[in-house]
């Protein structure tokens, strides 16, 4: 998910908002990725971070399967209340629905 945020806010600090985590977990995320694909990704410009070509790659893989994964959630997802998380033992997470379709691809700063 940090790799989509990112994808789609060319940001960290509005990627780390979004995922509702702080920036450095965003920026060591981004690291451990480069790493793993041995690929920049992303390159810092004036105010954003622009996707390399494998990222662009890679987004374009990734996109489908999330659609059909925020799909799933929005048909089946049932909100636990606190009295069955709590007896199952399980954590209730929220989840955010993101349109990679509506992707803005910046030409300057937000």
């Amino acid at each position: 998910m940090v790799f989509m945020a990112l994808y789609q806010e060319r940001n960290v600090t509005r990627a780390s908002r979004q995922l509702q985590i702080g920036q450095p977990a965003v920026s060591n995320s981004l690291m451990r990725l480069r790493s793993l694909l041995g690929d920049q990704l992303f390159i810092r410009k004036q105010c954003w971070m622009e996707p390399t070509r494998r990222a662009h790659e890679i987004a374009q893989s990734l996109m489908p399967l999330i659609v059909d994964v925020q799909m799933f959630l929005r048909t089946n997802w049932r909100p636990l209340d606190e009295a069955s998380a709590q007896s199952e033992s399980c954590e209730v997470y929220e989840t955010t629905a993101i349109d990679f379709h509506e992707i803005d691809h910046p030409q300057g700063c937000r």
